[in-house]
């Protein structure tokens, strides 16, 4: 029991009842049984006893009581038993009885759970190239290095432009376009009766080519020489001497 504010040691009446008074305010007047209220309780206008709370924080007066104020919308929400979270249905989690929540797994989606964590049913296995090729294998996941190493996948930079991807019976590779190629001439650009014809074709000895070329009247000329090298082919055309107007050719 708190003790007395101040020992009472009036020796007369009126020193008597002026302690007294004060010893009443004392333990009257922001006290309680002679103990101090505090910052938490409080006195109110009525004389009540009453505990100070914050009206955010949590707490709220219902029927006379103390109650927590539990936020519904967060998923917070309580009953006789205590707090508990509200779980949405259908959202993968669930009560497991009486030990708290659960991740809620199904049934045949790959996942297992058991006391060390969770995990999958089956390994997660990188595909080799040999099984990019056979293209039977529907679990693996593809890597870079899987899709280099295979033969069904083209995996190679386009190079020059104008290449196209073909197949060499193995791999697909990028290659010169058999696109045939076109062009005009005048007797000025000749050098020496010699016509230089560049088609970036890439070839190899012999160097085969067919080379057509017309005259301004669009007939196709008799050729002299034709010479195949890598990416040009020479016409030679100094049987037709200076000629006029505008030629064409179609190397294939």
């Amino acid at each position: 029991m708190p003790s007395s504010p101040f020992p009472v040691t009036a020796t007369d009446p009126n020193e008597m009842l002026q302690q007294m008074q004060s010893l009443m305010d004392d333990l009257y007047q922001n006290r309680l049984g002679g103990a101090n209220v505090g910052d938490v309780f409080q006195i109110g206008a009525d004389d009540v006893f009453q505990l100070r709370y914050l009206a955010i924080g949590g707490l709220q007066k219902l029927a006379g009581a103390l109650a927590i104020h539990p936020n519904i919308i967060k998923g917070i929400d309580c009953d006789r038993n205590g707090i508990f979270v509200v779980l949405k249905p259908d959202f993968g989690l669930e009560f497991d009885g009486l030990n708290g929540i659960a991740i809620k797994l199904k049934s045949g989606g790959g996942l297992t759970v058991d006391s060390t964590g969770l995990s999958t049913t089956a390994p997660i296995t990188k595909a080799a190239g040999t099984d990019i090729d056979t293209g039977t294998d529907d679990s693996k996941y593809v890597t870079s290095k899987s899709i280099n190493d295979s033969h069904n996948v083209p995996d190679v930079a386009p190079g020059t432009a104008g290449k196209v991807l073909t197949s060499n019976g193995t791999d697909w590779i990028s290659s010169n376009s058999s696109t045939a190629v076109r062009g005009t001439f005048t007797n000025t650009d000749l050098a020496t009766g010699i016509l230089t014809i560049t088609h970036n074709k890439a070839l190899s000895a012999p160097y085969a080519v067919s080379v057509s070329v017309f005259n301004n009247s669009n007939v196709q000329v008799a050729l002299g020489t034709v010479t195949g090298l890598t990416n040009t082919t020479t016409v030679d055309l100094s049987a037709f001497g200076a000629f006029a107007g505008t030629w064409g050719y179609v190397l294939i």
